[in-house]
């Protein structure tokens, strides 16, 4: 297995912006590990005709309709991408149904197996920077770099609200504290691989600090 820094945290904590930063610093490949679930959900509805009702009762069965050797992740010129049967699916992956259907069946214990196994068959290809919720407690927990980034309530807050706009959503404050919290309480309290800070990994706020600064931090660990 090659070199692997994972980054935990919750919703809106920066952790795919300091992900991508450190693998173009170190060449390394960046693994967005909500790629795999939004693109999972998004094969379920656009290709298995799976509504995001069926998403909330989903059965094993139910994913047989996916070939999982016909989906592929890049990460190609500082951005991911992943592609199904050929076609690009990441220009798809960041609407709202496909938050939900992502955070959703995230919760599945047969599609989070299904997801650690193409994350170590990339990992044993690549030095890698990967971020995700379970990263450095569940997929990869020997790795010797473990970074759980965080942020206050309201930084993260208005993060998701500024990061819903710029996608032609509009939340006020109030609304996007509400989605930012229910998808806090969904990730600590699953029972499956529920947030929690790794073993021996470095806790890091970064409510005023810029990404550089963060960035710089890590690198002085490595």
């Amino acid at each position: 297995m090659k070199n692997i820094i994972t980054i935990d945290g919750p919703v809106a904590s920066g952790k795919s912006s300091l992900a991508r930063a450190l693998a173009n610093k170190l060449g390394y490949y960046h693994i967005n590990s909500g790629y795999f679930y939004r693109s999972l959900a998004y094969i379920l509805i656009k290709f298995c005709k799976k509504t995001l009702d069926d998403l909330r009762a989903l059965d094993q069965e139910d994913i047989e309709c996916i070939d999982l050797n016909k989906l592929e992740y890049v990460y190609d010129e500082g951005r991911p991408q992943v592609f199904y049967q050929g076609t690009d699916l990441t220009p798809h992956l960041k609407t709202r149904d496909i938050d939900d259907g992502a955070s959703t069946i995230s919760t599945y214990p047969f599609i989070r197996e299904a997801v650690n196994k193409f994350q170590h068959q990339l990992a044993g290809d690549h030095d890698i920077v990967i971020d995700g919720r379970d990263i450095g407690t569940i997929v990869f927990p020997e790795a010797k770099i473990k970074i759980f980034l965080t942020a206050s309530e309201e930084e993260r807050t208005s993060r998701w609200q500024n990061d819903q706009r710029k996608k032609g959503n509009i939340f006020s404050f109030d609304q996007s504290l509400a989605e930012v919290q229910e998808r806090d309480r969904r990730d600590t309290t699953r029972s499956i691989a529920p947030l929690t800070i790794p073993e021996n990994g470095l806790v890091i706020d970064n409510s005023n600090r810029s990404n550089e600064d963060v960035v710089r931090e890590v690198l002085e660990l490595i």
